[in-house]
């Protein structure tokens, strides 16, 4: 599936030539790669190891901006254009016989605090968004395996992926689209108003544009001029188990936690936010945490998951001191972005960053106010510290 990462494209010592170099290949680089290729730019994507090795393939690949989101607000917007845009996603990799093994399967947010949830539907209707309070034997009805509840809210419109098949679809439709894939470790980011370029271990790429877009270690890069906390890392860790394939048809939030079902039968629990550093390790006390959670909103998974056949696993996702994703100009100056900084969202805000950042390079208004994710919120918060 990797065709695209061969031993003459590790080179050495080589200078390529490149319109736009891409540092990152997690989900929100190979979307914007893809989408500048497809634009019209010579695109180089360089990735330390493989696309996705790191917090996209540990994600629970939920598609959720109201799932996620308790209050409108600029991060609900970027997310509702970014779910629409993955359903267009999908169609555009089936034409070329891949998938992202996207579901259109709904939520359930589960609960006894009946005015949290009815004042939440009721923000969203108001929104024109799909949201419907109901009853603890409506939830029953639409998954009759959890635990009792009094009350629910049903969101019909939320969807999810396969992190996993997503990505090796994006890989291989990016480099069909003209992406060069490079193995190799950034060491420094050189840019002034003439010249920008990216140097790495085996490679110097000189180029008129460069995005960032290397997840939890975006603000660690030589040479860029962002706080070294604009981007740290915050540890998810997950479990999951095989149930009877559809004993479970919705993702389901409640207890602190969250489940998602595939279309397989196999159940994600998820997640700890845990803030430990550069630290991927698992640990037996969230793997306890997770099967509580599990127990307490489904109690035949929570039996399941202290079984021998227990996946349990943890990335580092990239978090940002406001909690918005980074997107817009660096500091640097002109020909420098940043789409980095999404937390647990990289996989439902990939489409709209990648539209974003391919209308800012191109020069054209981007479809959706970017301010509140301006890169330069967080260089004028550290100078007033």
């Amino acid at each position: 599936m990797w065709s695209c990462y061969t031993a003459a494209s590790m080179g050495s010592s080589a200078r390529a030539a490149s319109d736009t170099v891409v540092v990152g290949g997690g989900v929100i680089g190979l979307l914007c790669a893809l989408r500048l290729a497809q634009a019209g730019a010579r695109v180089t994507l360089v990735e330390r190891t493989r696309p996705g090795a790191q917090a996209s393939s540990a994600a629970a690949g939920i598609l959720g901006p109201q799932f996620e989101n308790e209050a409108p607000g600029p991060l609900l917007e970027f997310g509702l254009r970014s779910r629409a845009l993955h359903a267009a996603l999908e169609e555009e990799l089936n034409a070329q016989e891949l998938s992202g093994s996207y579901w259109r399967c709904g939520a359930l947010i589960v609960g006894n605090d009946e005015n949290d949830l009815r004042a939440r539907a009721q923000w969203m209707r108001t929104r024109g968004l799909a949201a419907e309070f109901i009853d603890g034997d409506a939830v029953h009805t639409l998954e009759p395996t959890l635990a009792p509840v009094r009350s629910g809210l049903f969101l019909r419109d939320e969807a999810q992926l396969d992190p996993i098949a997503a990505i090796a679809a994006l890989t291989v439709a990016a480099e069909r689209a003209g992406v060069r894939f490079r193995i190799d470790n950034v060491q420094r980011i050189t840019a002034d108003q003439h010249a920008r370029t990216v140097v790495a271990e085996n490679n110097v790429f000189g180029c008129d544009t460069i995005v960032i877009t290397a997840g939890s270690w975006s603000s660690l890069l030589p040479g860029l001029e962002l706080p070294q906390n604009a981007v740290t890392p915050i540890r998810g860790q997950m479990l999951a188990a095989q149930l009877p394939s559809g004993q479970l048809h919705h993702i389901v939030g409640g207890a602190g936690g969250y489940l998602v079902p595939r279309k397989s039968g196999r159940v994600l629990v998820g997640s700890t936010m845990e803030r430990v550093g550069f630290d991927p390790r698992t640990t037996p006390e969230a793997a306890h945490l997770l099967q509580t959670i599990a127990a307490t909103l489904a109690p035949n998974l929570g039996t399941t998951l202290r079984g021998p056949s227990t996946e349990h696993w943890a990335g580092l996702r990239p978090s940002t001191p406001d909690g918005l994703p980074l997107i817009g100009a660096a500091p640097e100056g002109p020909g420098v972005w940043f789409a980095s900084g999404h937390l647990r969202n990289g996989w439902l805000l990939g489409p709209a960053t990648a539209e974003a950042i391919t209308q800012l390079v191109l020069g054209h208004v981007p479809a959706l106010d970017l301010s509140a994710f301006d890169p330069a919120r967080l260089a004028i918060r550290s100078s007033l510290c």
